[in-house]
């Protein structure tokens, strides 16, 4: 959408959600593949940059 729009708050929200699909992943492989070390700060640093980036995604328009 944001390449049809060329809004910045599609573009925040897009960037949000990738952050989402990020931390998921970490947290996935961190249960079941294997541990690695500051997983839980890794995850829960992309987990809440995705929420400020699709709280600001609102905010900007």
């Amino acid at each position: 959408r944001w390449l049809s729009t060329e809004h910045h708050a599609s573009l925040l929200a897009f960037a949000g959600a990738l952050f989402f699909l990020f931390s998921d992943a970490l947290l996935v492989f961190d249960r079941f593949k294997g541990k690695f070390r500051k997983a839980q700060f890794y995850t829960f640093t992309t987990y809440v940059t995705a929420q400020w980036l699709i709280a600001f995604s609102v905010t900007a328009n």
